[in-house]
């Protein structure tokens, strides 16, 4: 019986070690010690138009199909430094064209070590 329970104790601490650790490895803001954000100029490198459509799906629960709508997407692909973000923004799609210039805000969480873990662009408000 007390062998039972060892086991059964060691295989939960391993479980428990092993998820512990793939959280920690896996998710930056345990690792971060500042986040840290950058004006910066990145390079739109695409612009896409997707129109709006309806589609219908099928509710079991109600036995019938029921519309589903999607509106329109503008999206705009940018690029700083290697790191490539989407955004959907009809204002800024409208504004910029592949190849120029963007201004962007670059947040980087930082690790104690000073050496970046996280990086994402993000439009400036």
């Amino acid at each position: 019986m007390f062998k039972k329970i060892l086991i059964v104790f060691a295989t939960l601490m391993v479980i428990l070690g092993v998820a512990g650790i793939s959280i920690y490895y896996l998710t930056p803001w345990f690792r971060t010690k500042e986040i840290t954000k950058t004006r910066v100029v990145g390079t739109v490198t695409n612009t896409e138009y997707i129109e709006e459509y309806s589609h219908l799906v099928y509710h079991a629960s109600v036995k019938r199909s029921m519309p589903h709508h999607h509106p329109a997407e503008f999206l705009i692909y940018v690029e700083y430094n290697e790191i490539t973000e989407t955004f959907d923004n009809e204002q800024i799609f409208k504004q910029y064209k592949k190849g120029d210039s963007i201004p962007l805000i670059l947040i980087e969480n930082i690790d104690k070590n000073g050496m970046p873990i996280k990086q994402k662009l993000e439009l400036p408000e």
